[in-house]
This record gives structure tokens, C-alpha cells and sequence, in this order.
């Protein structure tokens, strides 16, 4: 049995017990909650059964990773952006894990991600096939409702609001909503709409945030996200060489972190790109974070901007971690 726990920004949470089983992407149900890989080569589709209001998480063991040090992150991350010119790369993402000690009800977490976190979309999924995962992502990659679909260009980080945004960190920031633009302009969808870049405050850290709304055909909302992920803001440009670059570089399987999340429903549909999350273990958490590189990247500064990210999911980890 597995289960699913799920909240969306202004929305109740839901709690279900059910079947997860193996799935395609691209071949979801009309009614599916679901989860891809970083790469979408694995798809889970969650099949509900009965709500629940009293969730019990099974303990599905997962494989512990070991984390690189800081040491091996500066050292791996200098070389991956020293690379990008020969390999015609403009922008791509590194990650690396993050690991924390935790005894507690992952439900607890979970409720307490929803409590602090209300914009965030807020889960937690648990299988035999996968383990257990937990995460509060501020990034929706496709929504569709009132006939409009709508994504966001979302990128740079920082933790004090009265601290300037760098030409870096806008330069990452228009990459992506240039990219989300062509793909879009290329599938031919009316009425785009992009806004105004601003900035965003997420629960712990900031962003440089651009809206974007268009119309299309809701049955094409597969092939639509499949244009539009992995977007620079987890992968980079251009997509294939930066996608290869990560796959050569980092020394982790990302499983569902940047991958897909998000459920469609009747007219409906909400999927996020999956980011802040985290898998559970028996006496730990393994954490993913990763960071926009360019050319223009210090990797002392880039180690700084992951610990900023991670302060969403740490900060109530270790609030937890203090309640006798």
C-alpha cells in the first residue's frame, strides 16, 4: 500500500491510501496524481483507493548516498563550469545532497512544510517502488484552469530582501524566460502573455520571478511540459549539452529531485517542477539542491546559494528534530 499527502497553495490537504504503479509519461490517465526522474526515463502514477485523515508511512528503506564535502563540491563544480566553453554550454545546473539527522513522523514534517510554506506546493509520496519524499516547491512548471494555461520563470536566490539582485543572477533569470518563450512560441500556443520580472519571497529566500500565461489545447498538456522540462533553472543551455554535462558531472542520481510532481484532474491540472525536496531513511534525510552556473560563477558564492536553498527544508527539520 501507498500513500499521498498533498497541499496546494490556498487549498485544503488531501491525504490518500492506494496503489502506485509504473507509468509513461506522455500516456497519464485522465485522473492521475503522479511523479517523474530528473530525466523522465521513470514515471509513477498513483492510483487512489480511500482518503484518509490518519496517515501511517510504511518503512520503505532507502539507499543512503554519501554527500560530497564542501572540499569535493568546490573542487567538482570549478572543473563543470571550466568545461562549459569547450562543450558550447551557456548555463547548467549543478546539485549536490545534503544530508541531516531525523527521527521523527515524516507526516509531522510534512504538516509542518504546509504550516510555514502556505505558497508552496507540499507533499509527501511513499512506495516500495521508491521509498519515501517529501517536498514544498514554489516553482509550478504548467497549471491549467478557467480554459488558460500558466508556468513561471523562476531564478536566482537570495536571503535578504535589501541585498541587490547581480547582473548574474538576472542574466540566469532571463535565460529561462527567454527559453520558456521560444518552446512556446514553437508549439504555436495564442494569447502569450508574459510579465514583468519582480521579486518573490518563497517562506525562507527570494527569487527573481516572471509570469507567463497562453492558451492551447488541454489534452496537448503533456507534450507542452515535455517542451518546457527540464527548463534552464534545473538543466540549462542548451538543453541537450547541458543535460549530458550534468549527467558526466554529478556524482548522485537525482531520482525526483527536478523531475516532475503535480496531478490532473478533469479540467484541471497542476504540475510542478520538483524542487526543495528531500528522501527519507531510517535515521536521516538526503536533501537535493542545486545552483545555476555560468561563466561567470564562483563556486565559493555558488556553495553559499545551495546552503541559502536548503534553509527551506533545514529550518523545519530542525525544529522538528528539537520537540521531545
Amino acid at each position: 500500500m501507498g500513500t499521498v499527502l498533498y497541499r496546494t497553495a490556498g487549498k485544503p490537504i488531501q491525504k490518500y491510501s492506494g496503489k502506485w504503479r509504473v507509468s509513461n509519461f506522455s500516456e497519464l490517465k485522465e485522473d492521475a496524481f503522479f511523479v517523474t526522474t530528473f530525466s523522465k526515463d521513470k514515471c509513477y502514477e498513483f492510483l487512489k483507493q480511500k482518503r484518509d485523515k490518519e496517515i501511517v508511512i510504511s518503512n520503505f528503506n532507502a539507499s543512503l548516498l554519501i554527500p560530497e564535502t564542501k572540499e569535493e563540491y568546490l573542487q567538482k563544480l570549478t572543473t563543470f563550469r571550466d568545461e562549459f566553453e569547450s562543450k558550447g554550454i551557456t548555463k547548467a545546473i549543478y546539485s549536490r545532497i545534503i544530508q541531516k539527522t531525523f527521527n521523527k513522523n515524516p507526516v509531522a514534517l510534512f504538516e509542518k512544510l504546509c504550516a510555514d510554506y502556505p505558497n508552496a506546493f507540499v507533499y509527501l509520496i511513499s512506495s516500495k517502488l521508491f521509498g519515501t519524499w517529501i517536498g514544498a516547491t514554489p516553482e509550478t512548471l504548467l497549471s491549467f484552469e478557467e480554459n488558460q494555461f500558466a508556468t513561471m520563470s523562476l531564478a536566482g536566490t537570495k536571503k535578504d530582501k535589501s541585498i541587490s539582485w547581480t547582473d548574474k543572477e538576472r542574466e540566469e533569470q532571463q535565460l529561462v524566460t527567454d527559453f520558456i518563450k521560444d518552446e512556446l512560441t514553437a508549439l504555436s500556443v495564442s494569447d502569450l502573455k508574459i510579465s514583468s520580472t519582480f521579486t518573490t519571497f518563497t517562506g525562507s529566500v527570494y527569487h527573481l520571478k516572471t509570469d507567463i500565461s497562453f492558451k492551447s489545447v488541454l489534452n496537448q498538456w503533456t507534450n507542452i511540459a515535455n517542451a518546457l522540462h527540464p527548463t534552464p533553472a534545473v538543466c540549462g543551455i542548451p538543453t541537450k549539452k547541458a543535460y549530458a554535462h550534468i549527467l558526466a558531472s554529478e556524482n548522485h542520481n537525482r531520482d525526483f529531485y527536478a523531475g516532475i510532481i503535480g496531478f490532473k484532474e478533469q479540467e484541471q491540472l497542476s504540475t510542478f517542477v520538483n524542487l526543495r525536496c528531500m528522501q527519507v531513511h531510517q535515521n536521516k534525510v538526503s536533501l537535493y539542491v542545486g545552483g545555476g552556473i555560468t561563466s561567470k560563477s564562483e563556486p565559493e558564492a555558488e556553495y553559499e546559494e545551495t546552503e541559502n536553498k536548503a534553509q527551506t527544508l533545514l529550518k523545519v527539520i530542525s525544529e522538528l528534530n528539537e520537540i521531545i
